[in-house]
């Protein structure tokens, strides 16, 4: 069933956060998988997404920028170094990208995160997601659950979209779960429910790309056709 999209969320952006910098490996973002740089996955599946109505890379780097365009996505401006740095918060430099392209006047109405080192999505996944948003949650997040075996977690408040450590004999009744940034996002009108958590349960979907082993992972993943990516 197709998500009715309410009057006033005709405008979703996608922020594709991609720093030059990386230690486990190399110019990461712009290594290649499959035959093209590891961006390129996060901005074809945005381009293909049916509500995504433009698509903007956060970096501090010329060369990402470049890549970026390549593959049909913005780079307006590029982000001050200090927000792209091994300790920098990723919510400061997703901060500072709204607020620029707000001076141009560019308010939209809701917005997603997508991080590149998490390549296994498809437009339908990023499609009913945004759907969540039309649907009146102020935030989406996807996540793992996990099993009650360890003495201490991170749970996710399904309110305020925010994480605290709790131990097992404080463990809700609810879902406990790892928050994965596959696909993060927020509504920026007004919203009347709190977060929509979705829990992915295919292993290759949270594949996050970190170091050399992960990276050869997907390189098999992508060489073997075992994901489908989506229609172009």
């Amino acid at each position: 069933m197709e998500p009715h999209i309410p009057h006033g969320m005709h405008d979703i952006l996608a922020v594709i956060p991609a720093r030059g910098g990386s230690k486990g490996i190399l110019r990461k973002n712009i290594t290649l998988l499959g035959g093209k740089p590891l961006i390129a996955y996060s901005i074809e599946v945005a381009l293909k997404s049916r509500h995504i109505t433009r698509i903007v890379v956060s970096t501090e780097d010329e060369e990402i920028a470049e890549v970026a365009r390549a593959y049909g996505a913005e780079v307006p401006f590029l982000r001050p170094a200090e927000l792209a740095q091994d300790h920098s918060d990723l919510g400061d430099s997703l901060k500072y990208t709204k607020a620029r392209l707000a001076e141009s006047g560019y308010m939209p109405q809701g917005v997603v995160h997508l991080s590149p080192t998490s390549p296994f999505r498809n437009p339908r996944l990023v499609d009913f997601m945004i759907g969540k948003l039309f649907e009146g949650y102020q935030h989406i997040i996807t996540a793992r659950a996990i099993p009650a075996t360890q003495r201490g977690y991170r749970v996710l408040d399904a309110v305020t979209g925010l994480t605290h450590a709790v131990s097992t004999q404080q463990l809700p009744c609810s879902r406990t779960c790892r928050p994965y940034g596959v696909l993060t996002g927020d509504r920026l009108t007004p919203a009347y429910r709190g977060t929509y958590v979705h829990y992915l349960d295919d292993p290759v979907m949270l594949i996050d790309i970190d170091t050399h082993e992960d990276l050869r992972l997907a390189q098999m993943i992508v060489g073997c056709g075992l994901f489908d990516f989506g229609a172009v």
